[in-house]
């Protein structure tokens, strides 16, 4: 069953040295501040995003994959790292994080009910390396 569908913002935290308050965020500024992303696995480096971007021919920094959006939420605010998020995650941060509006499309998702059948396996699924974060290759020193 629908619950609610959810629209993506940029997320970074208040009073960030690389975003003016009040004034949009440019594709070339997204483009070179450092990203979080959210991966499933907690170690993807490319996501929707990213296919957009090449699409136009730009590429992003992503700079951590953690496999919530949670987790990535409490990074940004503690950094200079911008995140695409969920709205209403943002706004339950509030005086920590703002929300911007993603300079490219970015889809949104549906947020529905399932049964407990299907439950079991999202249990599963939760319960493998929720606390991970991967750091890229590149902020590594590495490839």
């Amino acid at each position: 069953m629908l619950l609610t569908e959810e629209r993506f913002v940029c997320a970074v935290r208040c009073g960030h040295p690389g975003v003016i308050d009040g004034v949009a965020l440019a594709l070339d500024t997204y483009c070179a501040l450092p990203h979080v992303l959210v991966a499933p696995t907690g170690h993807d480096f490319r996501g929707a995003v990213d296919h957009v971007l090449k699409a136009q021919g730009r590429v992003r920094r992503v700079r951590l994959s953690v496999p919530s959006f949670f987790a990535a939420a409490e990074l940004v605010r503690r950094s200079d790292d911008l995140a695409t998020l969920p709205e209403r995650l943002v706004r339950m941060y509030a005086g920590s994080l703002q929300a911007l509006t993603p300079p490219l499309p970015v889809s949104c998702f549906t947020i529905a009910t399932i049964g407990t059948n299907a439950l079991i396996g999202t249990r599963r699924w939760f319960g493998s390396g929720r606390n991970c974060v991967w750091q890229s290759a590149e902020h590594r020193g590495g490839g």
